[in-house]
This record gives structure tokens, sequence and C-alpha cells, in this order.
């Protein structure tokens, strides 16, 4: 499965692996990608063209637009679940629609550099909180009820450094080879 055209056009670095124990290095390293990312993001968003936006990188993925706008809705649970996580007892976090808040009309109608903006705020602010944290910090864990799952800090963290890759990485695929 994992050797298939689809497989490899939704997943183009792989996916995360959430059954993984991360060490504190990989942890700084996750870190550090989070503190990084909004530049990451910036790069690739100044080269795009307005033309660019609507063009998806799989049948029934995301256009670009929508891939920019789930970053910041994505990455705020994300920095919330943090917090949560370090400030109460294995919280039972709210999962959201993902798909149906990127098919809200407020997406096409909302300029890019609005989420670029909440992202850039966002990640200096989920960096620094990351980096005051201590090793058994991230040993903390909360409850995804829609994975029915509990997920560690360490492990969260590393999801979103990978999430934020993987999906410019979707969109470099979507400029190569759009589907429309």
């Amino acid at each position: 499965m994992k050797d298939d055209k689809l497989y490899k056009t939704k997943y183009p670095i792989g996916e995360f692996d959430y059954s993984k124990y991360y060490t504190d290095d990989e942890v700084g390293d996750f870190e550090n990608e989070i503190l990084l990312f909004p530049e990451k993001l910036k790069s690739f968003v100044s080269e795009l063209k307005e033309e660019d936006l609507g063009k998806r990188y799989r049948e029934g993925g995301w256009t670009i637009r929508q891939i920019i706008h789930h970053l910041a809705d994505s990455h705020m649970n994300g920095y919330i679940r943090a917090k949560l996580t370090v400030t109460e007892d294995k919280p039972v976090i709210k999962p959201y629609l993902e798909n149906e808040w990127s098919a809200l009309e407020e997406i096409n109608k909302t300029e890019l550099e609005y989420s670029i903006k909440i992202i850039e705020g966002l990640h200096k602010r989920w960096g620094n909180f990351l980096k005051t944290l201590e090793p058994e910090d991230y040993d903390r864990t909360f409850f995804h009820p829609e994975h029915n799952l509990e997920i560690s800090l360490r492990t969260s963290t590393g999801s979103y450094a990978w999430h934020g890759t993987h999906h410019i990485e979707q969109m470099k695929q979507a400029l190569k080879n759009p589907v429309w």
C-alpha cells in the first residue's frame, strides 16, 4: 500500500509514527522545527501566484489556499492541546472536523496573510512555551477521543512538527502536478 502512487501523493514524507517513543533529543528537534516553520511557510508562499492557490495535490484533496488556512486552524489546536496537557491531568481534547472547517466560505474570502500572521505569532509562543518545559513534562498525556488514543506531549509535538512539513510538500506537489 505504501508503494502506491495515491499513498505517496497523500503522504509525500510518509505518515507520522504515533507508536514510536521520541527521545529528548528528537523533542528538541521538534521544538526547533515548530519555531522555524513560519519562515519555511512564508518562503514557500512568497513564490505563489494567485492562480496557484486553487491547485490541488490530488483529486479530492485540498487546494493550496485551504491547506494554508488549515495549518493555522490545526496548529492553534495543537498549541492549546499542549497547554492543556501540561496544566491538566490527562485532559480529553476536543476534536474538530477539519474537512468541514476547510470547506467554509471564510476560507475563500480571507487573504492568506492573515493565516500566515497567526502562524508567525502562534509558533513563536508555542516554541517558547515548549522550551520552558522539563523532559518529564513531555511524558504527560491527553486523550484523543476521535482516535481512542492517549497521546504524550512528546508525540504530539512531533506530529505537529511533521504536519507542517507534510503540508508544504503536498503544496509543492500541487505546483508540480496540479489537479483541478
